[in-house]
């Protein structure tokens, strides 16, 4: 088999205090761990139509947010 690539962990910022520790897929661009994602979509109280904001905050750093539709 192919080698197991050593993989960068990335802060995701979604909260004033809450931060998920995960790393990105290369191809895809998405991060791996999602068990965060429901408590995110239920704080921030998001309905259809709202959309995700990524900001990148430095190399391994991310903000994620809700902008109302």
């Amino acid at each position: 088999g192919r080698p197991e690539r050593k993989r960068d962990k990335t802060n995701v910022h979604w909260g004033s205090d809450n931060i998920a520790v995960t790393d990105l897929d290369g191809k895809k661009k998405f991060f791996r761990k999602r068990a965060w994602v429901r408590e995110f979509f239920t704080r921030k109280q998001a309905i259809a139509g709202d959309t995700v904001t990524v900001e990148r905050l430095g190399r391994y750093d991310y903000k994620i947010d809700i902008l109302r539709a």
